[in-house]
């Protein structure tokens, strides 16, 4: 009698464990990596960049080279960013897991339409996304920009736009900025995010072609859904000094004479010194 109970206990909890019966295994799920912003006739156009992950494994633990650098690119359009989203799913062959995007391209109109903030506010929100996901903004194709492919059969998964931490070390031009940096400074008084501006080059070969590749040497000023300035190179080689996060970077000494020189700065200190303009009307501090 005592080991009939027994038994009838243990059937008991096997009925109320859910185990893992729920669970998604990750081959049979689809893993985007980038999402694209456009706004074009009154619809919001979505891209979603699908890479393979085995190209991050080590081939000789069984990963495949020719996975390393592909992706694919999806399209689909709707009234809203989630419409457009939603319409994508209908044409994916799995589910779509959206823990390991990485970066989001806005087109200008996207941004003049009010897409920065909302989509920030969107992928914080949502469960699965985290806040290391870097920012962009383009003139030029954002499909063409999501299909370039690095270099030396790199895995996608750290290309330019999904990892530009490691560039932005070896040399500190334009700092890349995430989510959750988006989150703070449009909550700020200023109401203003810098974010880095790609464009489409070919300054790398292959054996075979010329590749395409992304240059980021231009920042767009966004300020309440308004493009207020995009700062030019030039600029940009007085500003870098004044990021914190700045690691290391380059600088010609006279340039354009025969006595220029080439230095690299490794650990910079800076002083800032206030300069004072009288004017007839009133008096300016430049600090």
């Amino acid at each position: 009698m005592k080991k009939i109970k027994n038994i009838l206990i243990l059937l008991c909890c096997i009925s109320i464990l859910s185990g893992c019966w729920d669970s998604n295994e990750p081959e049979r799920l689809i893993y985007a990596n980038g999402l694209g912003i456009d706004y074009k006739n009154g619809k919001v156009i979505v891209y979603l960049q699908i890479i393979n992950m085995r190209g991050l494994a080590k081939s000789e633990a069984g990963g495949d080279p020719s996975s390393f650098s592909s992706a694919d690119v999806g399209k689909a359009s709707g009234s809203t960013l989630d419409e457009a989203i939603f319409n994508l799913y209908h044409t994916a062959d799995r589910r779509v897991y959206w823990g390991h995007i990485s970066f989001v391209i806005f087109s200008e109109e996207a941004i003049k339409t009010g897409g920065l903030k909302y989509t920030a506010d969107f992928l914080d929100r949502y469960r699965e996304t985290r806040y290391r996901i870097f920012f962009f903004m383009t003139k030029d194709s954002i499909k063409d920009a999501m299909l370039i492919s690095p270099i030396e059969n790199v895995s996608v998964a750290f290309s330019k736009l999904s990892d530009p931490d490691d560039n932005y070390k070896q040399s500190s031009f334009i700092p890349p900025i995430n989510l959750r940096e988006i989150i703070i400074n449009i909550d700020e008084p200023a109401h203003q995010v810098a974010i880095p501006q790609l464009k489409l080059t070919e300054q790398w070969n292959s054996q075979e072609k010329k590749k395409k590749d992304l240059l980021m040497e231009t920042v767009a000023i966004i300020s309440e859904n308004k493009i207020k300035a995009i700062l030019p190179k030039k600029m940009l080689n007085g500003g870098r000094w004044f990021n914190k996060d700045f690691v290391r970077d380059n600088v010609t000494i006279f340039p354009e004479t025969k006595n220029d020189v080439f230095v690299v700065i490794y650990d910079k200190k800076i002083k800032l010194h206030h300069l004072w303009i009288k004017t007839e009307k009133c008096v300016l501090t430049l600090g």
